[in-house]
């Protein structure tokens, strides 16, 4: 029996040294002698991660921090089921973290509004706990520098430098959706050197903001390539539903240290006369629009006024070419041919043609649904009458002019005529 007992106690020594580290939640609650006991989760909400201002940030008059002060950070995880996580901020004067400024209540938000901070240098960081009490750690701390005696930076010229370049607000379907498929901001380098634009970032009215990274561009660009060298453009993903697209919208670009760049102003209106892509290329847009699948952009690239053509990431804007119509009549004078092209947006196209026969003058026409056709064409269409097998005809006489008038309906009942004419 001894035997035995020694042989079990040597069995459960080696096997408890071989259990692994995990982490443990239990939960119960008892009541002895009238004392009501209660136990919870034992590990700590994770490390919140601080999102803005950036590391270094430099606040001065002109930066987006000082028109709207605020401290962010992302939201605390916890492996405690149904774990209620609140939050505590601290700013310190010093990198050494002893002359506090400033230190919050716990906060149920991941972000503290920041009004009214004095100028001078801080260092913040912030915590988590739950409501068991566990506590994180605080998270490395980040650099604020506050100034408002610097002058406000001059204004970045749009003929030599970065800026906003084209912006899709209202995407094809979910505008939550990934990448090209969402919503999207472009920026274009008008300078005849490489910029690095890591750290910059695009706010829009509502303060969300978005920042230049490998992982939010496309292609992981950061580096915005010198005008003319094809790197030029730099698309920089949403991957959210962010944009305003039916009220006024507001798009600015920053600089890492927090310096206004470019800043475009747009907003969903009906009588916007550029509203959709029949009506496109137009005049320049004074008011702007949020239609889904259309882009704001500058044309030329840079430079120019904004319209609203088809949607061109990371390349040369362009205005959207509109529907074109080629007559022609054949060489024997009997018969004409004609082609419209670029109609893929449109549901219905009719025709007529008339020509100033004698003695009276005569008409063709015709119409059919279109299903996402780029052409349609109409062939050896007889000036004249022939059999009902073709093989005799009587050819008008007299034509000085034709004429033919096309007729494009969109989906939404908005027309488009045009109209061509060729002399006999």
């Amino acid at each position: 029996m001894k035997r035995f007992i020694k042989l079990l106690i040597f069995f459960l020594i080696f096997n408890i040294g071989n259990i692994g580290l995990t982490n443990s939640y239990f939960s119960d609650k008892a009541t002895l002698a009238g004392n009501t006991v209660s136990t919870g989760c034992w590990v700590a909400p994770s490390v919140p991660q601080l999102v803005y201002p950036a590391n270094g940030y430099h606040a001065i008059p002109g930066s987006g921090w000082l028109a709207n002060p605020y401290m962010d950070w992302e939201d605390s995880t916890s492996t405690c089921p149904l774990a209620t996580i609140t939050y505590q901020y601290r700013s310190y004067r010093d990198a050494g973290l002893t002359q506090l400024a400033y230190q919050s209540i716990w906060l149920s938000n991941s972000q503290i509004a920041a009004p009214g901070t004095p100028d001078g240098t801080y260092y913040w960081h912030v915590r988590a706990k739950d409501q068991f009490g566990n506590t994180s750690d605080f998270s490395e701390p980040w650099l604020l520098t506050v100034d408002r005696s610097v002058p406000p930076p001059e204004p970045t010229p749009v003929v030599n430098g970065v800026v906003l370049n084209e912006i899709l607000p209202n995407p094809e379907g979910d505008d939550s959706q990934h990448e090209l498929a969402g919503e999207w901001v472009e920026l274009y380098n008008n300078g005849d050197t490489a910029v690095d634009v890591s750290g910059w970032y695009i706010r829009d009215a509502a303060s969300h903001t978005k920042t230049v990274s490998t992982l939010t561009t496309l292609g992981g660009q950061v580096i915005l390539g010198a005008k003319g060298s094809g790197t030029e453009w730099l698309v920089l993903f949403m991957n959210d539903d962010i944009l305003n697209n039916t009220e006024t919208e507001t798009v600015t670009l920053y600089t890492n240290t927090g310096v206004e760049v470019d800043s475009y102003t747009f907003s969903a209106q009906s009588n916007d006369d550029d509203s959709d892509s029949a009506n496109t290329p137009g005049g320049p847009n004074s008011i702007g629009v949020g239609e889904e699948g259309k882009s704001f952009a500058r044309v030329p690239d840079g430079t120019g006024p904004w319209y609203d053509p088809v949607a061109t990431p990371g390349g040369p804007n362009k205005l959207e070419e509109g529907p074109t119509v080629d007559l022609r009549l054949r060489s024997d004078k009997h018969a004409v041919s004609f082609q419209v092209n670029n109609i893929k947006k449109f549901k219905t196209l009719s025709y007529e043609i008339t020509y100033d026969a004698k003695p009276v003058e005569k008409q063709i026409a015709g119409a059919i649904s279109l299903t996402n056709e780029d052409s349609f064409a109409r062939n050896d269409l007889i000036l004249g009458t022939c059999s009902s097998f073709g093989k005799v005809c009587v050819y008008d006489w007299g034509i000085t002019k034709i004429t033919l008038k096309v007729v494009l309906t969109l989906p939404n009942s908005q027309t488009t005529e045009i109209i061509k004419e060729i002399a006999y």
